[in-house]
């Protein structure tokens, strides 16, 4: 006779939803960058889709005129990002506040380890909200780098001119100049909500 097969230990199964969970945040995190990547082009404070996305990510009570006028005049790079997150599900709820943004309510905390999807911010000379694209990486030629995508941004065009007004691709270097913010709050929150 023999014995039964005994099932995975409890150390096993922690270990198997903690692979289950890691898996399935990287692919939360890569479809935020392709997200994102896809409304890569120029666009411009007030176009249709600066005005959509502000009547989106501003709360529900502000009338349509009003998101409008938003959109007419305000810099638009924080409320793209809160769009995408939104549009994958992951800020679902959440909304944009006048002068104050996203990241501090729902509180994003800051991270030393940026990872797909998780927010750069710069503070000087200028509030600037972008996403990292990919995780920062370290050359003896270049020393350490990451890449972005941001809104109300411009592009270094060949020839050293400046170029239009839209979503793009960046390369930065890392200084202390940026500061990154984890969405993971938001994901464990969307898993919740979600399960």
């Amino acid at each position: 006779m023999t014995e039964p097969a005994n099932g995975p230990s409890l150390e096993e199964f922690e270990q198997w939803i903690s692979q289950r969970r890691a898996d399935w945040e990287n692919e939360i995190r890569s479809e935020l960058v392709v997200k994102f990547s896809k409304l890569v082009g120029e666009h411009s404070t007030g176009d249709t889709f600066v005005r959509q996305m502000w009547r989106d990510v501003l709360p529900p009570s502000w009338p349509k005129s009003e998101c409008d006028d938003y959109a007419a005049t305000k810099a638009w790079c924080g409320g793209t990002l809160l769009f995408v997150y939104r549009a994958l599900g992951i800020a679902d709820g959440v909304h944009w506040k006048d002068g104050v943004g996203f990241v501090y309510p729902h509180p994003l905390p800051p991270t030393s380890n940026p990872k797909p999807g998780d927010v750069c911010y710069k503070n000087d000379p200028f509030r600037h909200y972008g996403m990292v694209a990919h995780e920062p990486t370290t050359s003896q030629l270049d020393g350490t780098r990451f890449r972005s995508i941001e809104a109300n941004s411009t592009v270094r065009r060949a020839d050293g001119s400046q170029g239009p007004l839209g979503i793009w691709h960046h390369e930065h270097q890392l200084t202390r100049a940026w500061t990154f913010f984890s969405i993971l709050p938001l994901l464990e929150r969307a898993a919740r909500l979600s399960s």
